[in-house]
């Protein structure tokens, strides 16, 4: 950490890495445009959290140690209170960067009426990870997804299976989700589940099974990471590039920022020099 004491008898310790934390959050904000960002901040920080508690997990597992304490798992999507440990890991991490290949190249298409596209479109263009697709983008999501009729007791997926395949969205039933066989979370004829373990190549969180009959959209891992993935990953270089081109950001660059300051008392005066010109303001 980064210790300065510039005002009297106040002390204040900068942690290492805060920087480049908010700068990854203003990035996800600017990408996605959220309408409460109060919740979309509690939803961001907790999936960070449990992507650092499955890479301890397999730190743990493969002989490597850690002495910072873990984050505490977010509920939904039902994550586990105990320590799950990681059993194997069935796919490799998708490095978007080094995928080269032409967007929309060697796409799924699965065949849908005008009816089932509408009805799907209205489902999934408020999911939080679908927020920062274009409307071709997400069109390739509708074509790519395909429905799965659902009986009464189906298990749809098992708390602990590393072999993740599938993101589902509802469309129609109610589901219910168990942590250690303990009933945690109902859906009813809406939502969606499992997109976190194709995110983190992580082990299913909870085991979820229907309790009615009903029907669910299907994507498959494949196109989850070529269309969601890729795409948020490519906005987000973009935008990075953008916040470097601002002149006001473009400006601090020079002295290394190892603090921040807070004025409890007294003037400041911030000088800059544009163009052989000084402008000077005082607080």
């Amino acid at each position: 950490m980064t210790r300065f004491t510039n005002m009297p008898s106040t002390e204040f310790e900068v942690p290492v890495g805060l920087d480049k934390l908010l700068q990854e959050f203003t990035v996800a904000v600017l990408r996605n445009q959220p309408a409460n960002l109060n919740l979309f901040a509690r939803d961001y920080f907790e999936r960070k959290c449990l992507n650092e508690n499955e890479d301890e997990d397999y730190r743990n597992n493969n002989g490597y140690s850690d002495d910072e304490s873990e984050c505490e798992s977010p509920p939904p999507e039902y994550l586990s209170k105990q320590s799950s440990r990681r059993k194997s890991v069935s796919a490799e991490r998708y490095d978007p960067e080094a995928d080269d290949e032409v967007e929309g190249e060697g796409r799924t298409v699965n065949p849908k009426t005008d009816e089932q596209r509408l009805k799907l479109n209205e489902a999934v263009k408020n999911i939080l990870i679908f927020k920062a697709l274009d409307s071709e983008q997400l069109g390739h999501v509708i074509d790519a997804m395909f429905i799965k009729e659902i009986t009464t007791g189906d298990v749809i997926i098992t708390q602990g299976e590393d072999d993740a395949d599938y993101f589902y969205v509802i469309q129609s039933g109610t589901y219910e989700a168990f942590v250690n066989e303990t009933l945690v979370f109902t859906y009813d004829n809406t939502g969606s589940f499992g997109e976190l373990a194709l995110m983190y190549n992580t082990p299913r969180a909870a085991t979820i099974a229907a309790a009615t009959d009903g029907l669910l959209w299907a994507l498959d891992r494949n196109s989850f990471r070529k269309i969601v993935l890729k795409t948020a990953f490519l906005k987000r270089k973009m935008y990075e590039v953008f916040l470097e081109s601002v002149p006001i950001l473009r400006s601090l660059e020079g002295d290394e920022a190892l603090c921040m300051y807070f004025i409890e008392s007294g003037d400041v005066r911030v000088m800059r020099t544009v163009s052989s010109t000084r402008y000077v303001k005082t607080r």
